[in-house]
């Protein structure tokens, strides 16, 4: 099943590339650290993105988080401190 992971993984990359290319102009923060965990130093133009084969022996990057997970138990004190303060 090895060359049927590789093409998921295909897919993934390109539609992880397509994805972080369109909401770069909106997420500017996280737009280069996306593209870092992508193995990548720049945004690919529009027009080349026509090209699935843009990812082709790309290599990535190990994953960390855009958006680490909160922490409720601290969040909801800070929900509650600020409802209080109004």
């Amino acid at each position: 099943k090895r060359e049927q992971l590789d093409v998921v993984m295909h897919h993934l990359m390109y539609t992880l590339l397509v994805a972080t290319t369109l909401y770069s102009p909106i997420l500017v923060e996280s737009t280069p650290k996306a593209l870092s965990q992508l193995g990548r130093s720049n945004l690919p133009s529009l027009e080349s993105l026509k090209n699935k084969h843009l990812v082709d022996g790309q290599v990535t990057q190990a994953p960390v988080p855009l958006y680490p997970r909160l922490d409720p138990t601290i969040e909801v004190g800070n929900i509650q401190a600020v409802i209080v303060q109004k």
